[in-house]
């Protein structure tokens, strides 16, 4: 290339404090990033990619230090240029929309605040470009979205908030840590088309920090792997992805999900119809939030049987999570039934909802901000045994080591506390939880979204297994037909809080009936490795499924 880098990192060594003793997180990691160029870091958690990001954006942890090697901007120097780099030199979008967005402050403020940080525009104009740059992130109502707080929007428009922030300065280079794992696939293809697009017609770079190597594949021009801290192979995207040298590389391969269409676990639909006993019975639910427009659920109804997973899938703001939380009577429906086991819910009496609340359990996509962080692991899973009366202290004690042993967690970490645990372990603790009261029922709720494809891959093992052994019923929630594909008997599509068609898996896939589901089958497609990259130097990649 002929022209002058805008990032280089050579020979970048970090250490942090671990445990009294000082250990290097990463070692001599060494590229360089040209403008205009879409550069992706993959690797597991824990390979120090998020911790490269840090050091690129100069927002290393105070007891994080460089003890080796230099990050220069344009030929300067990161420490020369002050904190003035971060949103106009180098952008940051980060992975968690929770902790990225104040709570207490509207959603179209948060975006306002990263223009006026580096612009002095009026109170018009600035609310002008941030409501643009909401609909570039592909939030469709963005007034709507300008208004609310986070916690009114759901965890994909949180993150498409995020991505908004990061863009509207229009930065040299920008760097996405996993700025899409939470996105389902169509409006993960708008956010990538929209920052290719950027890519392409400002010049700018971008890092693209993913476990995901199918999406790299997919989008990027050069991939970085690293692993445990280092760069173990580096190259061409079509090269590394398609003809990796490394074994690791050759595993994440592996390891990412594809869409499978058999099925080879499932009960005959016949069998599930007369037989099995549906757990939950959802009739004509409704639900309305008092600042939308649009019902979030609108006359929805499923019934979810025993021993059966049932996926269900759809973009964000879909209803999925809505749905979940009427199911676990998180929230109240503004009209329709619940029923379990036959019995409407609000009917129940103490004793008999007392057994519903401990029969249905959730696992949730984050685990750190699931998990009590002041609790140790040992008292996470004891508590809901404590909550609903659940044997002697003993009894509790050798259960808790059995539930240990079901999820294949060492009993070494029962003193550890979450934020001491990596993000495997950890979703490992929170199956654990969910199961240790022996529900009948598990909601699944983007449980392994978050996560690298090969502890991804372990985890649904996991489940698959737990099926298996322990006859479990799942609602498997996710907005991956790559992941739902993998885990279910039936699916179940939602669009604007409606069913949109419901089947099994294999009439879905082999014979969808409804436009979005095509829509979002030919989107998952792009997702799987099942692709032919064409690599144009300066050019955006075609891709053809």
């Amino acid at each position: 290339m002929n022209e002058k880098p805008v990032l280089e990192v050579d020979g970048l060594s970090i250490v942090y404090p671990h445990a009294g003793k000082f250990g290097n997180v990463l070692h001599n990691v060494t590229f360089t990033v040209y403008p205009g160029q879409f550069i992706a870091i993959v690797g597991e958690s824990g390979s120090g990619k998020s911790t490269l990001a840090s050091a690129i954006i100069g927002l290393l942890p105070s007891d994080g230090y460089i003890n080796g090697g230099t990050i220069r901007f344009e030929g300067e120097g990161i420490n020369s240029l002050g904190r003035d780099i971060r949103g106009k030199l180098v952008g940051y979008i980060p992975q968690d929309a929770l902790s990225g967005l104040d709570p207490l402050v509207r959603a179209g403020r948060q975006v306002e605040e990263a223009v006026l940080a580096h612009e002095k525009l009026s109170k018009d104009n600035v609310r002008k470009k941030s409501l643009q740059g909401l609909k570039d992130a592909g939030l469709p109502e963005e007034e709507a979205v300008y208004v609310s707080y986070p916690h009114e929007l759901s965890g994909g428009m949180k993150q498409r908030v995020l991505v908004a922030s990061g863009l509207i300065n229009k930065p040299k280079i920008l760097v996405a840590d996993e700025p899409t794992s939470a996105l389902d696939v169509i409006v993960q293809q708008k956010i990538l088309a929209s920052i290719r697009s950027l890519i392409h017609f400002s010049n700018t770079a971008l890092l693209f920090i993913t476990h995901n190597i199918a999406l790299a594949a997919c989008y990027s021009d050069y991939v970085i792997v690293m692993k445990e801290g280092s760069v173990v192979e580096q190259g061409p995207a079509g090269k590394i992805c398609f003809e990796p040298e490394v074994e690791y590389t050759k595993n994440l391969i592996d390891a990412a999900p594809h869409i499978v269409t058999e099925n080879n676990n499932s009960f005959p639909e016949k069998y599930i119809h007369k037989t099995a006993k549906p757990i939950i019975e959802v009739e004509n639910v409704t639900k309305y939030y008092h600042n939308k427009r649009h019902p979030a659920l609108k006359n929805v109804s499923l019934k979810i049987y025993e021993s059966q997973t049932v996926a269900v899938v759809g973009g964000s703001g879909s209803g999925k999570t809505t749905l979940a939380s009427v199911i676990l009577q998180l929230e109240e429906p503004g009209s329709g039934v619940v029923r379990f086991y036959g019995s409407n819910i609000k009917e129940l009496d103490r004793s008999e909802l007392k057994t519903c609340h401990r029969s249905l359990q959730a696992v949730f996509q984050n685990p750190y901000e699931s998990l009590n962080p002041l609790f140790s692991v040992y008292d996470i899973l004891e508590e809901p045994l404590r909550a609903f009366a659940i044997g002697t202290k003993e009894e509790r004690k050798k259960r808790i080591n059995t539930i240990l042993d079901e999820v294949m967690l060492p009993r070494t970490i029962l003193e550890r506390r979450s934020g001491n645990l990596s993000g495997g372990q950890c979703q490992r603790v929170a199956i654990a939880r969910a199961l240790i009261t022996e529900p009948r029922l598990v909601i699944c709720d983007e449980a392994v979204s978050a996560l690298d494809v090969l502890v991804q891959a372990q985890i649904l093992e996991l489940l698959k297994m737990l099926k298996r052994e322990l006859q479990m019923t799942y609602l498997f929630i996710t907005h991956d037909l790559g992941l739902a594909s993998l885990m279910a008997d039936s699916l179940v599509v939602m669009q604007n809080g409606e069913i949109v068609e419901a089947g099994t898996k294999e009439k879905l896939f082999n014979n969808p009936e409804n436009e979005y589901t095509k829509i979002l089958l030919e989107a998952s497609m792009l997702k799987t490795l099942q692709t032919d990259i064409v690599q144009t130097k300066g050019t955006v990649h075609e891709i053809t499924a």
